[in-house]
């Protein structure tokens, strides 16, 4: 029976994989502490209310109440709100600002065709919604071709 191989230094290797994360006194195996984790989510809580005090109000008052001060679409606008300030934390804390920056500005590039999409529906798909008569006298398959020239 062959033996296994063991690492000459296992605490080297623990250590290894147990990087320093990008906020200042915290190490991934962090993660797996429900105290640390709190920790962490205090200095994201202290840096929203530093970047934007109104907001962390709104979101602490949110988390206090278990999620359930407000309707879904207030709180999905609030979540939205939030979002860029978690987005850049997570990617200070796992060192992947960069690529963050990156994908940030790939999706502000990617602004434009949303707005011109969200603007070509709501000016000529929804302008003025057809009557009955109108949908009784659509052939279906003329306007399938003619949704997919436009698309």
């Amino acid at each position: 029976m062959a033996l296994q191989h063991l690492p000459e230094n296992p605490r080297a290797e623990a250590r290894a994989w147990n990087l320093q994360l990008g906020v200042p006194g915290f190490k991934y195996a962090d993660l797996n502490r429900v105290r640390r984790v709190e920790s962490l989510d205090r200095v994201f809580l202290d840096e929203l209310r530093t970047a934007d005090p109104q907001l962390a109000d709104e979101f602490k008052k949110y988390r206090d109440s278990g999620g359930k001060d407000r309707p879904k679409l207030q709180e999905s606008e609030l979540l939205t709100r939030v979002a860029p300030y978690v987005g850049t934390f997570i990617a200070r804390l796992f060192h992947i600002e960069t690529e963050h920056h990156a994908l940030c500005e790939r999706v502000r590039d990617d602004q434009v065709v949303f707005r011109w999409k969200r603007n070509f529906v709501e000016r000529q798909l929804f302008k003025k919604k057809p009557t009955m008569d109108d949908l009784g006298k659509m052939d279906a398959v003329e306007l399938e071709f003619a949704y997919r020239e436009v698309v």
